[in-house]
């Protein structure tokens, strides 16, 4: 964080914490209400009020006495700023990527000029998440009309967590009414994105928005939506729900500006304008309702495909080609490739030149050399899994002798001593793999690996690193070790070394957490 901002922020965050702690001291206010309903009888019981109505005070006294020094000091340069430029540094503290962000009410709680400022700023309030605190409070309805009021004409985008279980009450079928009702028809037409995570208590709001987007298309500034299931469907199962002449099925027609879509778990069908559609993401759905869905959009521009589950569904697969003219990224992360799926890619499905990143994660390693041969040499970002060998090493081998103009690699491997591997990365004067690559990442999986396989490995950076002719030098390289004290202790020497080869701070992980940079 850039220091003057992190100096307001901290200042900040110290009377945010303040007005945290007060509405929490303020919770427990009804006690004062509470208070006069005993007779004299509860005299004992009324003593101890008493003495917690004390406590309350005394906290309530310290939490003001905190603010006003906050607002008094801390505060006191900041506040003099421009609106214009104190709304700028609003939108920062509410945009941060971490848990330190703010959202905007708890701005505007700090004093009368802060919260002049917020209401006033409608960039604010255009990111609303519905989380398990929204659903509890007995101001929800206020909240939304607050949001939808001081964002002006811009359009929200939204998130909607499942409520606590056993919460809200059910009007006409459908449980926390007041919320949906504001959400999906007041103000449908201010949404631009929406991820939905629904359970059982929210699984009745999917048929009532179906009812929105076909009765007049409130729901036209929908650009993005993410639909997870949010509880556990067997696979199995899913599979043959899926052959039921009468499935469950949800039709979202009247959707004219959607492009992205992203299904999740999603245990029922599903009919979207699939034309329409650029970016497209699959996860843990029926496999063959997978590519019964892919097969319908072909002017995609990212395709997503993760561990879809198996289907008993009869797919007949298109004659011809379908050929994704506009595809620049495609990734398949499974743990095995689908037989389905397997005739998909090598008979009926074509990539052009517009391809350039294609990631294929599966246990089953390399994809067929029938498909490798059919991608197109355009690419330039290629993950892969290389474990297991043989085969593996073959495809991996074609690859790089194919695709001369990768960029970006990464590599899963079972085990790092393949000398082939490390040969076959290795730049030199008889083989000039890859001369445009600039940066390598190496995943490594196996366990019983030493020193000596380290140094092949460092010297196969050092042999990318100096640029021979008109050959782009590797300018970053990323490792990921197993988990283990003694994989920790050899991935800190290496780390050390290769810092000192590539004159940088490289990341190199053990079992997903980076290693401190290893010099000052």
């Amino acid at each position: 964080m850039i220091q003057p901002l992190k100096t307001l922020h901290d200042s900040f965050g110290t009377a945010a914490t303040g007005i945290v702690a007060l509405n929490h001291t303020l919770q427990k206010a009804p006690i004062f209400e509470d208070f006069f309903k005993f007779t004299p009888r509860d005299s004992a019981f009324v003593d101890s009020q008493v003495g917690e109505v004390n406590t309350l005070t005394q906290q309530l006294f310290k939490y003001r006495a905190t603010l006003l020094r906050n607002l008094n000091s801390h505060q006191s340069t900041i506040c003099k700023l421009p609106p214009e430029i104190l709304s700028e540094i609003f939108q920062f503290l509410c945009n941060l990527d971490s848990s330190e962000f703010m959202v905007p009410t708890e701005v505007g709680g700090i004093c009368s000029h802060w919260r002049q400022v917020a209401w006033s700023t409608p960039h604010l309030w255009t990111d609303l998440f519905i989380e398990r605190g929204f659903w509890k409070s007995s101001h929800r309805e206020e909240l939304l009309d607050l949001y939808f009021t001081n964002m002006g004409e811009l359009l929200l985008d939204l998130i909607i967590d499942p409520p606590p279980k056993g919460s809200g009450s059910i009007l006409k079928g459908i449980v926390f009414k007041d919320v949906f009702e504001r959400l999906f028809v007041k103000h449908a037409q201010k949404l631009r994105s929406l991820k939905f995570g629904f359970e059982a208590s929210l699984r009745p709001w999917l048929p009532r928005i179906e009812e929105v987007t076909q009765s007049g298309g409130e729901l036209r500034n929908l650009e993005e939506l993410e639909l997870v299931n949010g509880f556990h469907t067997d696979p199995d199962l899913t599979a043959l729900i899926m052959l039921l002449p009468e499935k469950p099925h949800t039709t979202f027609d009247n959707v004219p500006n959607l492009k992205k879509l992203v299904l999740r778990d999603i245990s029922f069908s599903v009919s979207f304008p699939w034309a329409q559609l650029t970016e497209l993401t699959l996860s843990g759905i029926d496999s063959g309702m997978a590519l019964g869905i892919v097969l319908q959009c072909q002017d995609l521009v990212s395709l997503k495909l993760e561990y879809l589950s198996r289907s008993y569904l009869e797919i007949i697969l298109p004659s011809e080609p379908l050929i994704f003219q506009h595809l620049q990224t495609m990734e398949y992360r499974s743990s095995s490739l689908s037989s389905l799926w397997e005739r998909a890619f090598v008979k009926c499905l074509s990539f052009t030149d517009s391809l350039k990143s294609f990631t294929f994660l599966t246990e089953d390693g390399t994809p067929d050399l029938q498909f490798l041969r059919s991608l197109p040499t355009s690419i330039t970002d290629f993950w892969l899994d290389c474990t297991g060998g043989g085969d593996n090493i073959q495809g991996l081998e074609f690859v790089l002798a194919r695709f001369v103009s990768l960029r970006c690699l990464l590599l899963r491997l079972e085990d790092p001593m393949d000398r082939k591997v490390v040969e076959l990365l290795s730049f030199s004067k008889e083989r000039r793999f890859l001369p445009c690559l600039r940066s390598l990442s190496l995943v490594v999986h196996g366990k019983d690996y030493h020193q000596k396989d380290m140094d092949d490995m460092l010297n196969m950076v050092q042999s990318r690193l100096e640029k021979r002719d008109q050959d782009v030098p590797l300018d970053e390289v990323t490792f990921s070790f197993p988990n283990g004290e003694e994989y920790r202790t050899l991935a800190a020497n290496f780390k050390a070394q290769l810092d000192k080869i590539t004159r940088k701070d490289t990341d190199v992980y053990v079992e997903g957490q980076l290693l401190k940079q290893s010099h000052p």
